[in-house]
């Protein structure tokens, strides 16, 4: 089931039905056996699945599952992603209080287990929540902070990402040097990725 569940988790972007098939095979392997952590991984695989097709009503109850079982069994680090999935699901549906409460939660959730990949992910995600409603200061701040995480870490893929959304934070800003040079970044970011 582990094994399923990495590979659904890895393919949901590129191939999300079969990342879906797979997540569902998992999940009845995994309560075959009694394997919490695995039920709770492909629940939230298939959740994060249907919230990339864009199914947020098939996404939200699947993600509250995972929830309920990963704070049962204490992972940190399941329960992170599936607020993360959580928080891009009530964004996308322009419900920012509630991707607000789920991205600090989340931040709480990977200050607490010393995930700091999934902690810079959640800074960002607060980043646009508050842009979102309105308090520029402070996405740009938390922005800020995510991308200096992701240098620490050396994970190009990330600081790419927030390089190129600081640099539209600013382009909305109307200081067009700085998102110039923040998405110049960018472009270099993914120019060393090959991508």
């Amino acid at each position: 089931t582990d094994a399923a569940n990495a590979l659904a988790w890895t393919i949901a972007l590129n191939d999300r039905s079969r990342s879906l098939q797979l997540a569902r095979e998992a999940k009845e392997a995994s309560a075959r056996i009694d394997h919490r952590r695995g039920w709770a991984e492909a629940v939230r695989t298939e959740g994060y699945a249907h919230l990339i097709m864009g199914e947020q009503a098939a996404c939200l109850p699947l993600v509250a599952q995972a929830e309920e079982a990963f704070r049962a069994i204490d992972y940190g680090e399941g329960l992170a992603t599936a607020l993360d999935i959580k928080f891009n699901a009530y964004a996308s549906l322009g419900a920012f209080d509630k991707a607000l409460e789920a991205a600090q939660e989340c931040l709480e959730i990977a200050r607490q287990a010393n995930l700091r990949r999934q902690e810079a992910w959640a800074l960002h995600n607060l980043g646009n929540a508050l842009f979102e409603g309105g308090d520029t200061e402070a996405s740009v701040l938390k922005v800020e902070a995510a991308l200096a995480i992701f240098g620490e870490l050396d994970y190009e893929i990330g600081r790419g990402h927030l390089l190129e959304r600081l640099g539209r934070i600013y382009e909305d800003l109307g200081q067009m040097e700085r998102a110039i040079e923040l998405t110049e970044q960018a472009l270099e970011s993914s120019r060393k990725r090959n991508f």
